[in-house]
């Protein structure tokens, strides 16, 4: 067992998702504190989990992976769906029917349809953004770069809206409230 790195409780407020350091997905019944069933299926930490719907959840991984799970199945080693390619940082769209990713190579994708298998490229910001987020609508995306500077990217349109200049030559993280 390793060191527990996010929580989420499911809308049916009785089960508790854990992801931890050892790979695995708790499903924790909140009555009895002991866990109802023990996911399988990343190779790396798990370091996020988010409910979604009456019965999903989707967890990512320190290597990339981002897992769709159905919360009610007794099979514990089997994801609904993946998204076939490591991601650096998601959230969902803001009408929560699609989910939004940046890779590695700064390429903005936007997965939708039955369990997210439908890829859209929305941008490549060009760079490779060592740490990026969403804003909370998914209207904006934000990267920092490896040489220190900070892009925000407007999705609809497309376009970079604001960069600032680099004042170190160090790697930056960002986040969006």
């Amino acid at each position: 067992v390793g060191w527990v790195a996010d929580l989420e409780f499911l809308p049916d407020e009785k089960t508790l998702a854990s992801v931890s350091a050892d790979e695995t997905i708790r499903l924790w019944d909140i009555e009895t504190l002991k866990p109802k069933t023990v996911l399988h299926g990343h190779r790396a930490e798990v370091w996020r989990v988010v409910a979604y719907g009456r019965d999903k959840i989707i967890t990512s991984a320190k290597d990339g992976a981002l897992l769709v799970w159905d919360a009610t199945a007794v099979d514990e080693n089997h994801a609904l769906s993946i998204i076939p390619e490591p991601v650096m940082r998601w959230a969902f769209s803001a009408d929560s029917k699609a989910i939004l990713a940046i890779n590695a190579e700064g390429t903005v994708a936007r997965w939708s349809g039955k369990d997210f298998q439908q890829k859209a490229v929305v941008l490549t910001m060009g760079t490779l953004p060592v740490g990026s987020c969403f804003s909370p609508d998914g209207a904006i995306a934000a990267g920092g770069t490896t040489n220190g500077g900070i892009q925000i990217w407007n999705l609809a349109s497309r376009q970079m809206v604001r960069e600032f200049a680099a004042h170190t030559n160090a790697a930056v993280a960002v986040a969006l409230s």
